[in-house]
């Protein structure tokens, strides 16, 4: 059978049809924008809902009940990885036909994704719900099954279900990349954001149960992400048009494409969680506590940070389409500018200032030494460094050589951390994830960049 590339090449567009640079680079500009600037009000509803989410169900259900409720949503979330990546793999090949104006193209790449991802759903139901519904619950949630807290396993199959209904609705946040659109995924979000706030606080007032607490963290995302998919369909009905087009090659390679891109996803366990383990098993406890809080005051700019530079994939692979070379030079410009500048604030402010920032966030004295918090900040500095170029480089079109990258950098680093633990502890992990960074992705993303794009 005829190979079919998931990841759709840039193609020549003639005079015509690419029109005016110009007035491509405004809009591209301005869906940006207001990216930017819906993106910040999306994360205020995050860390609000967060800010409501925690004391709700602990003070509603008790220890014991929001150990139950931790155990029910961690598992269920497990199963989110059966959506192979597809959605990301779609991003570039669909912003490339979306420039082009070929929207028989774009509709052969959504039906390649859709398919086999409503399959995955239906036979991993079939085999989960049984396992959820009739084997003993210890043996699925270990100790937090054995909590005196009602409709424990009522509530795991509700999340398990909700959790694999979604799969196929993981595409439409990435059309809504791939269009430049991002801007009305973070509105609704925002407005999800309030609406489980608003849930929370009503089923605390009532002291409702875990399986309502479980419904509203797992069903109301997934309402606001239907609305978004209706609103999608209704302005492109041309996706679901032309099924008798469709190629089971073009979903096997979209497949292959996402699991790249899924490992790259996972490679933020092997980064983060996988050494705050072994520091936990092996380290005494207020050592490893330390690392542990600086890992989050790590981790929560760095999310701020992949909001801000997400919309950067879908507007470099319209204008790596277009041929605008100009463009890409000068957005990467402008972005490495920001990156370091945002990078040096926060990793001089952690350094200097982190225990402090810490002793404030958590309301009680932590012990962050200096050698830690120096490498913790002169890491957040190469880590917004190395994702800028990741996003860019999935931009120009390169998902599997940068995909690859980053799990192989994450690997590495995975590798030397139970030997880097009993010599020098959390410090010398920050150190060592600042030489993962330093002698591969640093470089090779800009590098690979260069030769995809020849900017």
């Amino acid at each position: 059978m005829r190979e079919v590339p998931a990841t759709t090449p840039p193609v020549t567009l003639s005079k015509n049809c690419q029109g005016s640079h110009t007035a491509a680079r405004r809009r591209l500009e301005r869906r940006t924008q207001l990216a930017w600037a819906a993106s910040l009000l999306s994360k205020v509803g995050t860390y609000a809902t967060q800010f409501v989410a925690v004391p709700a169900v602990y003070q509603t259900l008790g220890q014991e009940g929001y150990a139950a409720y931790a155990a029910v949503t961690s598992t269920a979330s497990i199963l989110g990885a059966f959506n192979l990546g597809i959605g990301g793999a779609l991003v570039t090949p669909i912003a490339h036909a979306a420039a082009a104006g070929d929207q028989a193209r774009e509709g052969e790449l959504f039906r390649a994704g859709l398919l086999p991802l409503c399959v995955v759903c239906v036979v991993v139901l079939i085999l989960v719900l049984p396992c959820a519904m009739v084997a003993p619950l210890p043996v699925l949630l270990g100790e937090a099954a054995r909590v005196s807290i009602g409709g424990l396993r009522a509530a795991l199959v509700l999340a398990c279900s909700l959790t694999l209904i979604s799969l196929p609705l993981t595409l439409v946040s990435s059309l809504r990349q791939a269009y430049q659109e991002l801007h009305v995924t973070y509105l609704i979000a925002a407005a999800g954001n309030a609406a489980l706030c608003g849930g929370l606080l009503w089923a605390a007032h009532v002291h409702a149960g875990l399986p309502v607490f479980v419904a509203l963290f797992t069903g109301v995302p997934i309402v606001a992400t239907l609305v978004n998919g209706w609103l999608v369909a209704y302005r492109r009905p041309y996706l679901f048009n032309g099924w008798a087009r469709y190629h089971v090659q073009q979903s096997l390679d979209l497949a292959g494409d996402g699991l790249r891109y899924l490992a790259a996803a996972f490679s933020n366990l092997l980064l983060y969680q996988w050494p705050v383990y072994l520091m936990v098993r092996s380290r005494p406890a207020i050592e490893s506590a330390a690392f542990a809080v600086s890992v989050q005051m790590i981790l929560l700019p760095l999310s701020l940070v992949a909001n801000a530079v997400q919309p950067l994939w879908g507007t470099t692979a319209e204008a790596t389409t277009r041929g605008d070379t100009e463009w890409i030079r000068a957005q990467i410009k402008r972005s490495r500018g920001a990156a370091v500048a945002f990078g040096l604030i926060l990793g001089i402010s952690i350094a200097i200032w982190g225990e402090q920032a810490a002793r404030v966030w958590l309301g009680k004295s932590v012990e962050l030494r200096w050698e830690l918090r120096m490498w913790a900040g002169v890491y957040l500095l190469l880590a917004i460094w190395e994702y800028l170029h990741f996003v860019i480089a999935l931009g120009v079109g390169s998902l599997r050589q940068a995909s690859t990258m980053s799990f192989t950098r994450s690997v590495g680093f995975a590798m030397v951390v139970p030997f880097v633990i009993p010599l020098w502890g959390g410090t010398g992990l920050w150190f060592a994830l600042c030489l993962s960074v330093g002698l591969y992705t640093a470089w090779s993303l800009p590098q690979l960049i260069r030769t995809r794009s020849n900017v």
